[in-house]
């Protein structure tokens, strides 16, 4: 039998530190008796960066084929006095890594890697990717418009950046797109050209960046066969040089009127969807300075019938003035007392044309085939000047160069075809042109006013204006 002093000393070896342990040793009073143990040591923790890389970009134009960049990678530590030892892969190849890490990156999808490692022993990482995409011009469709239809040319396009410097070049493929990888398309503008063969002219000229991607180009065959009217049959040569060369006039223009800059030249080709265009004169109580009288009317549409056989094509039709201020169409005004007569396309001169005038300076002009059809050349074909043949849009021709009193055949070898391109060109979506017979897609140019004679004077064979 268990005596009392057992069962006491058995409860207070369970109740380990309780003070009530009579006989037993006692604890400071307030202590509740728990040890806490020491602090672990300082975590080390390693601070890693790699910046200033995108997350896509594009060869580049000195770097090419390659990409071009420059990471700016950091690694320090939390712990004082640690040296940190930075490695840098770049697709798990070892690349030199100081404060900066240079790179020159091809096509496709990379990752680049810091590695970290304290002198205190900690080792951490960190990654991006980034994307090196291809530097492109991109064609939808190379075409021409030909006597037997549309045509492809089968060749090469090229890049470069004027004579002398490297050339980039892709295959125009069978149906008219292209792809070319090409440094140029890193720049503000790349010298483009496409050879001429038997069928199509050469195409080159400067091409603005904002139209590097999915670019449109309507070429120029190197003849036309007229189809229809008086000339019906003739094969007249096209020569986009002569199309595109200026007139001898410090403001001068060309037939195919230069809208671009210094740097890029911008060439409008559009024209009326559909013909006959209305056409009304104009009233005083709309713009004229003095009223269009019945014999104006009669010696107008004479001079407008005559330029219509010559081109077999029905061209205008008499509206009234409501309709055209409404609707589109030729506004013709009567501005007497203005030093020459003018006219342009008004709405549409980069797309279909919409509208567009003609201010007569007399009530002669209306009786003049030469006046009635170069402004109608303006305002009904967006035609500006040449000087390259004998031309009913001649002005500002140097003495000697023969007058051309109504449209002549290369005229209306021009006129018509422009009317084709320009159907062809709406055909795959683009109604612009760049340079020697480019027509491109892209970011509209905002549409300009009206492009009027710019009071150049329309000179006879003796230098003098002709009233």
């Amino acid at each position: 039998m268990f005596t009392q002093e057992f069962r006491n000393a058995v409860a207070c070896a369970a109740v380990v530190f309780l003070s009530a342990c009579g006989g037993g040793p006692t604890q400071p009073s307030g202590n509740t008796g728990i040890v806490n143990p020491p602090p672990p040591p300082s975590t080390e923790k390693l601070s890693l960066s790699i910046s200033s890389v995108p997350a896509s970009t594009i060869q580049g134009y000195q770097s090419f084929p390659m990409a071009s960049l420059v990471a700016q990678v950091s690694a320090t530590s939390s712990k004082e006095g640690a040296v940190v030892t930075k490695a840098c892969k770049v697709d798990n190849t070892l690349a030199p890594c100081g404060p900066e890490l240079v790179l020159g990156l091809g096509v496709g999808n990379h990752v680049i890697k810091l590695i970290g490692t304290s002198s205190f022993g900690a080792v951490d990482s960190v990654e991006v990717t980034t994307t090196v995409l291809p530097a492109t011009i991109t064609c939808r469709k190379i075409v021409v418009n030909t006597a037997m239809g549309e045509y492809v040319p089968q060749g090469y396009i090229y890049a470069d950046n004027g004579p002398g410097t490297v050339r980039d070049s892709a295959k125009v493929n069978a149906d008219g797109s292209c792809s070319l990888n090409t440094r140029y398309a890193a720049t503000p503008r790349a010298h483009i050209t496409i050879p001429g063969d038997g069928t199509m002219g050469t195409l080159t000229n400067w091409l603005s960046s904002t139209f590097y991607s999915n670019l449109v180009i309507v070429g120029k065959a190197k003849s036309f066969t007229i189809p229809s009217g008086e000339s019906a049959g003739r094969v007249v040569p096209i020569d986009m040089v002569k199309g595109t060369k200026r007139v001898p006039w410090v403001n001068g223009t060309s037939l195919y009127n230069d809208l671009g800059n210094a740097s890029v030249s911008l060439f409008g080709m559009g024209s009326y969807k559909s013909f006959p265009v209305c056409a009304a004169f104009m009233s005083m109580s709309n713009g004229s300075t003095e009223a269009i009288t019945s014999a104006d009317s009669v010696a107008f549409w004479t001079n407008v019938d005559d330029l219509e056989k010559k081109l077999g094509v029905d061209l205008l039709k008499p509206c009234s003035e409501a309709t055209v201020k409404a609707n589109g169409g030729i506004s013709i005004f009567l501005k007497v007392g203005q030093v020459t007569s003018e006219g342009g396309v008004g709405v549409g001169y980069f797309d279909d044309y919409v509208s567009g005038f003609i201010n007569f300076s007399g009530h002669y002009a209306f009786a003049s085939a030469l006046l009635v059809q170069h402004e109608l050349g303006h305002a009904l074909f967006g035609l500006d000047h040449t000087c390259e043949w004998t031309s009913v849009m001649r002005s500002s021709c140097p003495v000697g160069v023969p007058d051309q009193v109504t449209t002549g055949v290369e005229d209306v070898a021009y006129i018509l075809e422009k009317i084709q391109s320009a159907a062809l060109a709406r055909k795959y979506g683009a109604n612009q042109s760049l340079g020697l017979g480019f027509v491109i897609n892209g970011a509209r140019v905002s549409a300009s006013p009206a492009l009027p004679e710019l009071n150049i004077p329309v000179l006879d064979t003796r230098g003098n204006p002709i009233p």
